[in-house]
């Protein structure tokens, strides 16, 4: 059965307010890290991601040298990313935590309100002279964007005497239904280029880099630090914590 703040019983109810009281906290513990039982919990508001290699952005893409033509496709890697924002975690609005299973699960809907990838890019175009041998033109840059008002399902399993969280899942649910229109990215101010690229080039690069493909690329590696192990520990010795100083 499950249960929610109207039918919870007096146990169940305090829980609640102690989780409710604990998700206020996390934006801290998340930025600066915790102890909770002699255990550390190192912060975890800047996150590295894959590095990503050979996207193919553009058959031929004036990318060149003058008086070299492409004799290729441009292909873009990411280095160096970057993810953080996981701070701004909420309880979403006033939607009450349940008790899927009575006593032992607990069930609550969050909010990051701005999670941000940052990366390094870098494009390699093949660039000939005439009849010579091509060579390899790299151009690079920065590359920022934004996963805003990301929804997801926290649900903890508590022990038998309810005392303390035996695990804790993330998982994201959507109910917003932003997440297939993520990431948020503005061509014009989200992106920066080394000196060599010439205005003509920077107008080419932003449509190359607001590739549906790569945006999504970078959105799913998000998803796995959001419903990772690290985000998950990090919550379930998080609500131990609170618990241990009711219990």
């Amino acid at each position: 059965m499950s249960v929610d703040a109207k039918t919870a019983t007096a146990w169940e109810s305090l829980v609640m307010a102690v989780v409710r009281d604990l998700i206020g906290e996390l934006p801290d513990i998340i930025r600066n890290g915790d102890s909770v039982g002699g255990v550390s919990i190192p912060a975890y508001d800047d996150v590295p991601l894959p590095d990503l290699s050979g996207f193919d952005i553009g058959d031929d893409l004036p990318l060149c040298p003058l008086l070299y033509n492409a004799t290729g496709n441009t292909l873009v890697s990411t280095r160096g990313a970057r993810l953080s924002g996981l701070d701004s975690i909420a309880l979403y609005g006033d939607e009450p935590l349940t008790f899927p299973v009575q006593d032992i699960e607990l069930s609550m809907r969050v909010i990051f309100d701005a999670i941000v990838v940052k990366v390094n890019w870098e494009t390699h175009t093949p660039c000939a002279e005439d009849e010579h041998a091509p060579i390899d033109t790299v151009h690079n840059g920065t590359l920022t964007v934004r996963l805003l008002t990301v929804q997801c399902t926290v649900g903890v399993r508590l022990d038998p005497t309810a005392s303390s969280a035996k695990s804790a899942t993330v998982t994201l649910t959507d109910h917003n239904q932003t997440w297939a229109s993520q990431p948020t990215f503005d061509p014009m101010s989200d992106v920066t280029f080394d000196s060599s690229i010439i205005a003509g080039q920077k107008m080419l690069l932003r449509a190359a880099l607001n590739s549906d493909t790569l945006l999504k690329t970078l959105r799913d590696s998000a998803r796995t630090i959001i419903e990772g192990p690290t985000l998950s520990y990090l919550l379930r010795m998080a609500v131990s914590d609170a618990l241990a100083s009711v219990s």
